[in-house]
């Protein structure tokens, strides 16, 4: 489905945008993806997010930097949006208090890609 029918641009992307794609970004989110063969990098990521263990080496990996991170003292800005889709509200207050020297910031109303979420926001926030 991701290669044959660019499942991920046109529909696990506008799925996961609260506020909603425009026309013109849904153009420029399939601009790099137009031919079957260039959708490759669209199907290995998702099958490269750690979930229950797998892939082991990636989720190996997560496993390091997430104890770094909640040990870290290295400034953080901790971005979260409600009611979320990978971190929750729950997860969110689980993590902010376990980190050190993190400030959240609330995007708002939102499922996971905070960066089309508010996409002006972020210089009024900070």
């Amino acid at each position: 489905m991701i290669i044959e029918r660019n499942f991920f641009v046109d529909a696990i992307l506008p799925m996961c945008v609260v506020r909603g794609l425009t026309e013109e970004d849904i153009i420029n989110y399939r601009r790099p993806f137009l031919k079957h063969e260039d959708r490759e990098p669209a199907w290995i990521f998702p099958n490269e997010i750690p979930i229950e263990g797998r892939p082991e080496v990636v989720w190996e990996k997560a496993e390091e930097y997430t104890s770094w991170l909640l040990a870290s003292y290295v400034p953080k800005l901790f971005f979260w949006v409600k009611p979320g889709s990978f971190v929750t509200e729950e997860d969110f207050v689980r993590l902010i208090r376990a980190m050190k020297n993190a400030k959240p910031i609330f995007l708002g109303l939102g499922r996971h890609f905070a960066q089309e979420i508010i996409p002006t926001l972020l210089d009024k926030k900070l």
